[in-house]
């Protein structure tokens, strides 16, 4: 048995890299994960009662689809369209009844989604064909008494290499810095991602370089979806690790 932050009693969580988790099973594992950081930012109060600020939108929808059509199109067939504009019709409140076990999305999003990937294929195709995708990363860090998980995109293990693949409103690299790294705080997932898995690989004495690069693959939301790559800099991701320091020792500390 491991104690939690709080010295709780909790189920060991089985540790490692795991190829074949999907992502359903990974987000319900207990572990602390880079997007959690924005709630414990706010405050340990809100971080420890996320589950009630959950919210589903059609923007997370349509971004699940297209990490989907990228990285998993063999899971396509999860998704069926609505035939109206508006999630509010009635016809799509039926459809989304009847189809408990479908992602109900847009009218025309599915063939969009694949189109985007395609040309995500034009410019980054060599990374994602060599690369193992939706990989899970999970491990007990003995420092902070709690366990740490992330789940990478676009992993290229025998270079040292992490991509994560991003829908974003920005449609080049310098405002993509500017704007969405600040707001969504990708230099703590930079770091978050880069130490949680190079923590895997050197506890299980893994047969792989650790990672020395984190980046980020970004599809604009607008036509004509020119895809753009952005890597993160050492000073970056020493940035996003002061920070998620910050911020664990800000739970530790209640």
């Amino acid at each position: 048995e491991i104690p939690s932050i709080k010295k709780e009693v909790k189920p060991k969580i089985e540790e490692g890299i795991f190829f074949d988790m999907s992502n359903e099973e990974y987000h319900s594992l207990d572990g602390l994960s880079s997007t959690q950081f924005q709630d414990l930012d706010l405050s340990v109060a809100i971080y420890e009662n996320r589950h009630l600020f959950k919210y589903d939108c059609e923007a997370f929808r349509i971004g699940t689809l297209n990490h989907t059509a990228l990285l998993e199109p063999h899971l396509l067939d999860r998704y069926i369209e609505t035939t109206t504009k508006t999630f509010d019709s009635e016809v799509t409140k039926k459809l989304i009844a009847q189809n408990s076990d479908k992602e109900v999305v847009a009218l025309g999003s599915i063939e969009l989604a694949k189109e985007r990937a395609e040309k995500v294929k034009l410019v980054y195709g060599a990374y994602i064909e060599m690369s193992l995708k939706e990989v899970s990363f999970i491990v007990f860090d003995e420092a902070l008494g709690l366990y740490r998980k992330c789940r990478a995109d676009i992993w290229l293990p025998n270079h040292g290499i992490v991509f994560d693949y991003k829908t974003s409103k920005e449609h080049r690299p310098e405002t993509f810095r500017k704007n969405s790294i600040s707001q969504y705080n990708y230099d703590i997932q930079s770091a978050w991602y880069t130490d949680t898995i190079n923590m895997c690989i050197e506890k299980f004495n893994l047969p792989y370089p650790k990672v020395t690069q984190f980046g980020w693959i970004i599809s604009p939301n607008y036509e004509p979806y020119k895809p753009f790559g952005f890597i993160a800099s050492i000073e970056l991701i020493e940035k996003g690790r002061e920070d998620y320091q910050r911020l664990t020792n800000k739970l530790l500390e209640v």
